[in-house]
């Protein structure tokens, strides 16, 4: 495989991971040779293709045809493109389109992540839809069916195999099955508690629109009794005068009331901003260092909004926060690739490379960074965060 070069202004790695489909198309179809471009990171085009949720069908499928070893090329996170998309929650049509392209089937399926899921685990723990989590779960039990499933030894079973005393595990589905019973689980639990807090929120935001409806209205309506004012049932009898403020004032009460429902409605029917709100969400969650929980707000805003330069470097923030380096580089690139002057953005990439291990590099990074601060005004805040853990 090609290491990718220096020469041109738009690589396919370039293109890919900016996601610009038809300039991508455009160039993989004059020069085939491009979809072997590998970046430092061991990303070829077709792994950067699958970190975007709605990557368009015929693009996997170009990149596929003329660079089928891609299929089985780890990065150097250790994880094929079909891991990959799984996480990205692709289309279901783009999934099957990997797995079916694939050399070698079984490997491309019982392939593990650093973590030991197999592609299907990871469907399961990332919650994708049931028909993305059958497709894969069937195309791995028709090939146990047909004994081609390799033996698996799993990443997390190895550490109680190397020490003193260790035994493994049985070598069936119970143990992965519980694995796996318990990441649902803690995630349901955090779909829940997120669902309630929402739903309080939205009913205590309507509950202070009808307040102030009825704040600002000449007088509250609602407190006024027609039936058991004593000074009306004293003076029943003192003509039409009565009965016509009687009939004025039911009917402001029945036009206030009408009004104040409608605005009720209008607040009920609002379109919610499921990017904005999500990112607002993961923010709460990352500055209280709960960094699951804002890793999974933050995916969901970048599934809504793919532009979104801060929700991105939000994302690579939380993903490194819960240890996961490499899904860090990969966010944290992403916004590189919307912005590549970006103080904010080289700043993270450095502190990423720095916690990977690669310190010459993160120097390079900070350096690159420091270039930039006089360029950003809110960049001063940050000069000691650059440098935390050295």
């Amino acid at each position: 495989m090609k290491p990718k070069t220096s020469n041109d202004a738009k690589t396919a790695l370039e293109l890919a991971e900016s996601s610009e489909w038809s300039a991508l198309d455009r160039l993989v179809t004059a020069q085939p040779e491009r979809a072997d471009d590998m970046d430092d990171f061991g990303m070829m085009p077709l792994h950067w293709a699958c970190t975007d949720t709605h990557v368009p069908l015929r693009i996997v499928k170009k990149l596929v045809d003329v660079a089928p070893s891609a299929l089985n090329h780890k990065n150097k996170g250790g994880l094929l493109p079909l891991h990959i998309a799984v996480k990205a929650a692709t289309k279901l049509e783009v999934l099957r389109a990997l797995v079916q392209a694939s050399p070698d089937v079984a490997t491309c399926l019982f392939e593990e992540t650093p973590t030991g899921e197999t592609p299907a685990e990871l469907a399961r723990a990332y919650q994708l839809t049931d028909d993305k989590v059958s497709f894969l779960v069937d195309m791995e039990q028709q090939l146990r069916a047909a004994g081609k499933a390799p033996d698996r030894p799993s990443a997390r079973f190895q550490a109680f195999l190397n020490q003193p005393g260790g035994f493994p595990l049985p070598a069936d589905d119970t143990s992965s099955e519980l694995t796996l019973a318990k990441s649902r689980i803690e995630k349901k639990l955090e779909d829940a508690t997120r669902m309630a807090a929402d739903a309080k929120k939205e009913r205590n935001a309507v509950d202070a629109n009808v307040a102030e409806l009825r704040n600002n209205r000449i007088i509250d309506i609602n407190r006024i009794s027609f039936d058991d004012d004593e000074e009306d049932n004293e003076n029943q009898n003192n003509g039409n005068g009565n009965d016509f403020t009687k009939s004025f004032m039911q009917g402001r009460h029945r036009q206030n009331t009408v009004q104040v429902e409608k605005n009720i409605e209008l607040i009920e029917d609002k379109e919610v901003n499921v990017a904005e709100t999500c990112s607002y969400l993961g923010q709460v969650y990352l500055d209280r260092g709960e960094y699951s929980s804002a890793v999974v707000e933050f995916r969901k805003s970048v599934d809504a909004d793919r532009k979104d330069v801060d929700v991105w470097i939000n994302l690579a923030r939380a993903l490194h926060g819960a240890g996961e380096y490499y899904d860090a580089e990969i966010a944290i690139r992403r916004a590189l690739a919307l912005t590549p002057k970006n103080y904010a953005s080289q700043s993270m990439l450095g502190k990423i490379l720095h916690s990977k291990g690669e310190h010459d590099k993160a120097v390079e990074v900070f350096r690159e960074a420091l270039s930039l601060m006089d360029q950003e005004d809110d960049s001063d805040e940050d000069v000691g965060s650059m440098t935390v853990g050295w």
